[in-house]
């Protein structure tokens, strides 16, 4: 499993950031912490996060 990137806490291997919900929307705030998983999740979709991978 992977961990927060803040509190070190354990998160699902497939999310598309490794922030934890509780850490995210302390920090960016419920709205916008909203937006970057959708936009992050839409990014993992069209394969936009793998590029440099090899």
């Amino acid at each position: 499993m992977a961990k927060c990137t803040y509190c070190r806490c354990q998160i699902s291997d497939g999310s598309a950031i490794e922030v934890c919900d509780n850490c995210g929307t302390r920090v960016w705030g419920p709205k916008m912490f909203r937006a970057i998983k959708s936009n992050m999740e839409e990014a993992r979709s069209r394969g936009d996060l793998e590029q440099g991978s090899v």
